[in-house]
């Protein structure tokens, strides 16, 4: 639509999202928690983070990580997202929002259009290697 319409499109990381939509909320998140949701492939998708004064702050990029081989440090924390439900063995004790919300998101975006704070390009996040791969042409002829 952005391109249609000759609008620049930028994105926001979804565990930021869920980050900023937790530390919004009536009973915000111990300082530092944890986000984490389903990567699929029996995977998640994790990042930590700070509350602070101004809102929240990643304090490493995202990962892509099998919960049996998460940090141990990792069942200490509190968790906003899917991945303590899906995996309540391997996160702390379990904190709304399940989801990342559109008005998260883009409240979120707004908040960083105003502060001149991070705005990714509009390309995904790949943290781990695709399943699907080119054939190559010795694999081909030997089919």
């Amino acid at each position: 639509f952005g391109l249609a319409r000759a609008i620049p499109v930028r994105g926001v990381c979804s565990l930021d999202a869920l980050a900023h939509a937790a530390s919004r909320s009536e009973e915000p998140p111990p300082s530092p928690f944890l986000v984490a949701t389903d990567a699929r492939r029996k995977e998640v998708y994790w990042a930590e983070y700070d509350v602070t004064p101004v809102g929240v702050e990643r304090r490493d990029d995202p990962a892509v990580t099998r919960p049996g081989d998460l940090p141990q440090w990792v069942r200490e924390r509190s968790c906003v997202g899917r991945g303590p439900v899906l995996y309540p063995e391997a996160f702390g004790a379990h904190l709304p929002p399940l989801d990342v919300s559109a008005a998260a998101l883009a409240e979120l975006a707004v908040q960083r259009m105003r502060s001149g704070g991070e705005l990714l390009e509009p390309e995904p996040l790949y943290l781990r290697r695709p399943d699907a791969q080119p054939v190559s042409k010795t694999s081909a002829a030997s089919s």
